[in-house]
């Protein structure tokens, strides 16, 4: 600590516009960079990924310290385009950042769904009705000798569990809301999970985008069947 307050860590040169990514340049992968880094800026040191300051903990006790001991100072969120576009600017319990708000919003969510789902017994049932339901998809495929592609089954599995406690309503396969349910999910997935430029470098999205694009088509429709199940239940 300084007289002046926290020292800053070492940080590594930065440019306008695309940060310290000409100092990223490696053959290696990035856990390997980090290591070599650490040579030259110590075992904890900051770079720029775009426009957002990352630090990098390159040394187990001080990881340690950031995720046990002081766990909930550093258990913020960082804001990314990809991430305001699904949670419409961080409104959710997910992707939003660690605060007195969000606390709240979860502590809401989780006794509604306790209250609703009447405690963890009745979840246990729901569970265990799907877990069912999955075996006996298995059992008639193994039965028939067929490949069975587990991927929608499990899918269908999990989101029967979470329509019962919220919709109290399920569905079966072939259903056609599910399966646009299954499409709008997929490419979320392989928008959001696949690490876009656009959120290191949020200027981009000022130019046309494929994902951007493909994301805020998926979450039209997520928030008009979510409109639908709210309009069916008020």
């Amino acid at each position: 600590m300084s007289a002046h307050g926290p020292q800053e860590p070492p940080h590594l040169p930065a440019l306008p516009l695309i940060g310290s990514l000409l100092s990223l340049r490696s053959p290696h992968p990035p856990h390997v960079l980090f290591k070599e880094l650490q040579q030259k800026y110590g075992q904890t040191y900051s770079l720029m990924l775009g426009s957002h300051c990352v630090i990098v903990v390159n040394q187990h006790t001080h990881a340690k310290e950031v995720l046990l001991k002081k766990g909930k100072i550093f258990a913020g969120r960082p804001r990314t385009v990809t991430t305001d576009i699904l949670t419409r600017d961080g409104r959710d319990i997910a992707f939003g950042d660690y605060s007195a708000a969000w606390r709240f919003h979860r502590k809401i969510v989780h006794g509604a769904l306790c209250m609703f789902g009447e405690g963890s017994a009745s979840i246990e049932k729901i569970i265990h009705a799907q877990a069912g339901s999955l075996c006996s998809v298995l059992s008639e495929a193994a039965a028939a000798g067929l490949a069975l592609d587990l991927s929608p089954e499990l899918t269908r599995a999990v989101t029967n569990v979470v329509c019962s406690l919220c919709f109290s309503s399920s569905y079966s396969r072939g259903d056609e809301e599910f399966e646009d349910m299954l499409r709008y999910s997929q490419g979320i997935v392989d928008t959001v999970a696949k690490d876009s430029l656009v959120d290191i470098f949020p200027w981009l999205q000022i130019f046309p985008n494929a994902d951007l694009r493909l994301l805020k088509q998926c979450v039209s429709i997520r928030d008009k069947l979510l409109q639908k199940k709210y309009d069916e239940h008020k």
